[in-house]
């Protein structure tokens, strides 16, 4: 799922964890899949219906595990609809200028408590630090 999310490749992982076990028919098909984690869940729902047909395991079992398929496939569903809405720009630009103007009247807070050096190198720092995450805040919305 993290990688899915992250759109990294998860052909290296699958083949390990399916081959591993011998089922290399199951990595080929949910590789070939666009959605990896949701040929998972498919995948798993079939051995649990079969697991269950044949008797390997008991109707209380089957749908707990069917419970916890719904969950994982929930919250799958839910990452894919966050991760595909877009953050509008505004919401960018605006806490960018507040950001400016939080540093721009920090200075001023400080010289209460600081001497004017203590205030200049706490202000740069708290500077750089919001600074630094406004960048990595950029960075995530595109």
């Amino acid at each position: 799922l993290k990688q899915h999310l992250r759109e990294t490749t998860t052909t290296n992982d699958v083949y390990e964890a399916l081959l591993s076990s011998h089922h290399e028919a199951d990595a080929r098909l949910i590789i070939s899949d666009r959605k990896a984690p949701a040929a998972i869940l498919r995948r798993l729902r079939q051995i649990i219906a079969t697991a269950f047909a044949e008797g390997t395991i008991g109707g209380n079992e089957q749908r707990l595990l069917e419970q916890n398929l719904q969950s994982l496939d929930k919250a799958l569903a839910t990452c894919d609809r966050v991760r595909s809405t877009p953050i509008p720009p505004v919401y960018g630009s605006h806490a960018s200028r507040l950001m400016v103007f939080y540093l721009a009247f920090l200075p001023m807070a400080l010289l209460n408590f600081l001497p004017v050096r203590g205030t200049i190198e706490v202000t740069l720092m708290v500077g750089y630090a919001m600074l630094g995450l406004d960048e990595i805040s950029h960075l995530f919305e595109q």
